[in-house]
C-alpha cells in the first residue's frame, strides 16, 4: 500500500491518512464498528427528522417553504457528510453512499448561480448575506463544506462536491481578499478548511485568503462599535426571521411549534444565571469571545469561547505549515503552555465559563463548573496534531491520548446514539446524555472523528 501522506514544507513530521491506519485493537476497533453501523444511520435520523436535510429540498427548489431551523444549521449536515466520507473511504456501504449522493444532489441544486450556499438565508432573504458574518456562521458553514467536500473526493475520487465548494470559496475570494471588505468570521472554522483546499487544488488564493482572515483577528478599528453594530443586526435578522417562519406557518398552516419557535440562541441566553449573561456580554464586548481582543501574534493566553479558539489556533497552526512565519508559532506555543499548565481540566477538557462556553482566568477549573465541550476536545486533538506535525515533540501526543480517551470519548454513549455537550466532572444525578440537541454540533464532530482516529496514531520523519 502506498501511504497517502502530507508534506508540508515547515513540518517535522508527515501525516499518515486514516485509512493507511488499519485498527484491530479491541476498544478502538469496536468504537469504529458501533460509529459506522449505528452512530451514522442514527444521526441521518436525526438530521432528516430536525430538518437539516430537508431545508436544503427547499433551498433547491424540490419543495415550498423556508429553512427550519438555526442559522448554522447546514453545518452538522456537512460534518455529518464528512463522517459519512470517511466512513465510506475503509468500508463499502451501498446504503450509506447512497444517502451521501442524494444530499450532495440536493446541495448542487441549492447552490446560487455565483457560488454561494446557506440556507438560512437563501430561502428567506438573499439580499442579507454576508452581512453579519461575525455572529451568523456562513463562513462557518462554509469551511464545514469545503472539508467534506474534500473528505469525499478522497474517499470516492468524484469532484462533485468539491466543485461545489471550489465555487462557494471562489465567491468568498472575489468578496473578501485584498481587503474588499473587512469583515472577520466569527466562528472560526473557515481559515483551517481554505488552506485544506490550497493543499489539494495548489491554488495559492485560497491560502491567502486564509491568512487574511487571520491576520484581520484582534486588527478591527473601533471595536466596540463594531461588536454592538454585529449584535444589533443579528437581533434584527432573528426578527425577521421569526416573521418569515411565522408568515409561511400560517400560510401552509404547519404546527407553530415546527416553524415559529424563538431561535436556540435566544434560549440559550435566557436559561443563564444574570451572573453568566453579564459575562457573556462582557467577553463579546472586549472581544474575548470570539478571539478578536488581540492580533494573533500577540496571543498569550486563551481567551473567549473554547471551540472557536482551538479552530483559530487550528488555522494558524496550518498558516505556519505553509508559511513558516515563526510569530504564529511563537504564539502558538505560548497559548499552549498556558491553557495546559492554568487553564484546563485534568481530563483534558477545557472550558469553566458556562456562559462563553469558554475559558476563565488561571486556575479557576472548579469541578462543579466544568463545561468540557465534546467540540472542544476534539478541536483540541485536532490542533494538537498539528503542533506535534510541525515539531515533532511528544508532548502534545501525550495531550492527543489523554484527550482522545477522556475528554472527548465522553461525549458519546458506549451503544452510540446518545452524546453530551458539555462534560461536567461533578454530577448529583441529574446530568444524562441525549440522543440529539438542537444545537448539534457534538453528535457529527464526535462521528467524523471516531472514524478518522488512525491519523491520531502514527506520524512519520523524514528518516
Amino acid at each position: 500500500m502506498t501511504f497517502n501522506i502530507n508534506k508540508r514544507p515547515f513540518n517535522k513530521l508527515k501525516l499518515i491518512s486514516f485509512e493507511c491506519v488499519h485498527i484491530y485493537d479491541d476498544f478502538w476497533s469496536k468504537r469504529q464498528k458501533i460509529n459506522r453501523e449505528i452512530s451514522i444511520q442514527h444521526q441521518y435520523e436525526k438530521l432528516e427528522q430536525d430538518f437539516h436535510i430537508d431545508n436544503f429540498r427547499v433551498a433547491s427548489g424540490i419543495k415550498k417553504g423556508v429553512q427550519i431551523g438555526e442559522f448554522y444549521f447546514d453545518s452538522d449536515l456537512y460534518k455529518w457528510l464528512e463522517a459519512a466520507s470517511n466512513i465510506l473511504y475503509t468500508h463499502k456501504d451501498a446504503d450509506l453512499e447512497k444517502k451521501v449522493n442524494e444530499i450532495i444532489d440536493l446541495i448542487k441544486k441549492s447552490q446560487i448561480q455565483d457560488g454561494y450556499i446557506n440556507t438560512f438565508y437563501s430561502t428567506r432573504f438573499l439580499h442579507k448575506r454576508f452581512t453579519n458574518i461575525y455572529i451568523m456562521h456562513e463562513l462557518y458553514c462554509a469551511g464545514h463544506l469545503i472539508q467534506a467536500a474534500i473528505a469525499h473526493q478522497k474517499a470516492t475520487g468524484s469532484i462533485e462536491l468539491l466543485e461545489v465548494a471550489i465555487k462557494f470559496a471562489d465567491l468568498l475570494v472575489n468578496l473578501f481578499l485584498g481587503g474588499k471588505r473587512k469583515d472577520v468570521p466569527g466562528h472560526e472554522e473557515i481559515e483551517m478548511a481554505l488552506i485544506e483546499l490550497y493543499r489539494i487544488t495548489e491554488n495559492s488564493k485560497y491560502l491567502r485568503l486564509a491568512e487574511e482572515f487571520i491576520n484581520r483577528r484582534g486588527n478591527i478599528p473601533n471595536f466596540k462599535t463594531f461588536a454592538i453594530n454585529q449584535y444589533l443586526g443579528m437581533i434584527s435578522t432573528l426578527n425577521l426571521a421569526e416573521k418569515k417562519n411565522k408568515e409561511y406557518q400560517k400560510a401552509v398552516e404547519l404546527p407553530l411549534d415546527i416553524t415559529a419557535k424563538k431561535p436556540e440562541v435566544n434560549e440559550w441566553v435566557s436559561k443563564l444565571t444574570l451572573k453568566d449573561q453579564l459575562i457573556l456580554l462582557k467577553e463579546y464586548l472586549n472581544g474575548n469571545f470570539n478571539q478578536s481582543n488581540v492580533p494573533v501574534r500577540q496571543i498569550i493566553e486563551p481567551v473567549g469561547h473554547a471551540v472557536r479558539a482551538m479552530y483559530l489556533y487550528c488555522g494558524m497552526a496550518d498558516l505556519y505549515s505553509e508559511t513558516g512565519d515563526q510569530k504564529l508559532l511563537h504564539a502558538l506555543r505560548r497559548v499552549w503552555l498556558k491553557m495546559v499548565k492554568a487553564r484546563m481540566y485534568i481530563t483534558g477538557g477545557i472550558g469553566s465559563e458556562r456562559g462563553a462556553e469558554g475559558f476563565k482566568k488561571d486556575f479557576a477549573l472548579k469541578n462543579e463548573d466544568s463545561y468540557s465541550e465534546t467540540c472542544a476536545a476534539i478541536g483540541n486533538m485536532m490542533w494538537n496534531l498539528r503542533m506535534l506535525q510541525i515539531t515533532s515533540n511528544c508532548k502534545y501526543a501525550d495531550l492527543i491520548e489523554l484527550l482522545m480517551y477522556n475528554a472527548m470519548l465522553v461525549g458519546q454513549s458506549i451503544d452510540g446514539i446518545e452524546y453530551t455537550y458539555d462534560n461536567p466532572l461533578v454530577s448529583r444525578g441529574n446530568d444524562k446524555r441525549f440522543e440529539w440537541f438542537r444545537c448539534a454540533c457534538c453528535p457529527p464532530n464526535v462521528a467524523r472523528t471516531i472514524n478518522s482516529i488512525g491519523k491520531y496514531i502514527y506520524s512519520i520523519s523524514e528518516k
